[in-house]
């Protein structure tokens, strides 16, 4: 959802159809405008038509997605209840103004895989995580990233100290709404629930050391997590 109310903004789908002649696009992005009640079907202009991992930018006419993804599941093993091995991965951008889709320069570079795309409430940078292709997914270390985003187009790739680097994997950026915090998940490697998973939090300007949160549990994984909308500053995990 591109707003956090109910009735207003848009919402996008990824929609995928079985073994239905009926349906010309078997994958494909749904868009609908929650205020002008009307969607659409979007072919993207990739040759994978996956779309995983969403993020409206907050205008709401940007929508941020992991692309071109290429996707086997693997069987599970003990305690770590899914294992999906990502050949593939691009951070694409859908302008829905312009009803265009591109790859993000700095965002989808050969020989990495770029996912989890996170949007700071001022729209002003867009962080992501990036591994190397090609590893084991229990193996792989994601590194957290941040890209400028203006009117003047894309610059500044770097990689966010405190969340990059090291022997673990750094996944699921999340800011606060009002751009104070900003948290993410650590784990010995992969992204996907994994046991060994932690939830960190460090400064909105992406600055300053990361503090381990005292919530987190020594016998479970503490991963997917997202913040409440009344811009107090509480999260739920």
């Amino acid at each position: 959802f591109s707003s956090r109310q109910s009735d207003i903004g848009k919402l996008s789908v990824q929609v995928r159809c079985m073994n239905d002649s009926r349906w010309k696009l078997k994958t494909y992005l749904a868009l609908y405008d929650l205020s002008l009640k009307k969607g659409k079907k979007i072919k993207l202009p990739f040759d994978i038509q996956m779309t995983t991992f969403m993020a409206w930018s907050p205008d709401g006419n940007k929508l941020a997605f992991s692309a071109n993804q290429k996707l086997a599941t693997l069987y599970p093993i003990t305690y770590e209840t899914q294992l999906a091995s990502t050949e593939t991965a691009d951070l694409a951008i859908y302008d829905d103004e312009r009803e265009i889709a591109y790859l993000l320069p700095g965002a989808s570079e050969p020989g990495w895989l770029e996912n989890y795309p996170a949007w700071s409430p001022d729209g002003k940078n867009l962080v992501f995580a990036r591994a190397p292709a090609g590893g084991h997914p229990a193996a792989l270390r994601y590194d957290l990233a941040a890209i400028d985003f203006g009117e003047e187009g894309i610059a500044n790739f770097r990689l966010i100290d405190g969340a990059s680097g090291g022997e673990r994997s750094h996944v699921f950026p999340r800011y606060s709404p009002d751009g104070k915090w900003f948290s993410f998940t650590q784990c010995d490697g992969g992204d996907l629930i994994r046991s060994s998973s932690d939830l960190f939090l460090m400064p909105g300007d992406l600055s300053g050391a990361a503090r381990l949160l005292e919530c987190n549990v020594p016998y479970a994984a503490d991963s997917w997590h997202s913040w409440s909308s009344n811009k107090i500053g509480r999260a739920h995990v």
